[in-house]
C-alpha cells in the first residue's frame, strides 16, 4: 500500500509540474520584427482556448509576468504560440508549444517578412516549457 501511494503521489507531482507556465519570456535575436499569438488555458493541456491578438515584436527581449499582461484573463497557463511571417501576407502559420498540446517544441524553420511581404530573413522559432510549476516558458526567435 505504501508503494502504491508513493507511485500515485509521484505521478500527481509529475503531472502538475508538466506545462505549467504562468509567465512567458520572448527573445527575438533575428534582426526582423516577428509576429506571434500566445495561447493559454485554464489547465496545462490541451491546447489553449484563449489567444492574444497578433503581437508585433521587434528584435529584443520581453517578459510577460502573467496571462493578464498579455491581455488574457488572469491566472491562465501559457502553453503555445503561433508565429506568422507577416499577418498582412498570405503565408504559413508556425505553431510551437508544450508537448501535451500536440505541437512541437521546435526548432522550426520559418521566415519573417517586411510590411511589403518581402522576406526579411529565414530563422527559427522554439518553445521551451517552464522548468517548474508556475514558472516561465520561453519563446525564442533566432538565426
Amino acid at each position: 500500500m505504501k508503494r502504491l501511494l508513493t507511485t500515485v503521489a509521484l505521478c500527481l507531482i509529475a503531472a502538475s509540474a508538466f506545462a505549467q507556465a504562468k509567465s512567458l519570456r520572448v527573445i527575438n535575436t533575428t534582426g526582423c520584427t516577428v509576429y506571434y499569438r500566445v495561447l493559454a488555458n485554464n489547465t496545462a493541456c490541451p491546447l489553449g482556448t484563449f489567444g492574444t491578438t497578433i503581437i508585433a515584436f521587434p528584435p529584443g527581449d520581453v517578459t510577460y509576468p502573467s496571462s493578464s499582461a498579455l491581455g488574457l484573463p488572469p491566472e491562465l497557463i501559457l502553453n503555445a504560440a503561433y508565429a506568422y511571417p507577416n499577418p498582412g501576407c498570405l503565408s504559413a502559420v508556425y505553431q510551437v508549444g508544450d508537448p501535451c498540446t500536440g505541437l512541437p517544441l521546435g526548432p522550426l524553420g520559418m521566415y519573417s517578412a517586411f510590411s511589403g511581404c518581402n522576406v526579411c530573413r529565414q530563422h527559427y522559432i522554439e518553445w521551451i516549457p517552464a522548468a517548474a510549476p508556475g514558472g516561465q516558458a520561453r519563446l525564442l526567435f533566432y538565426l
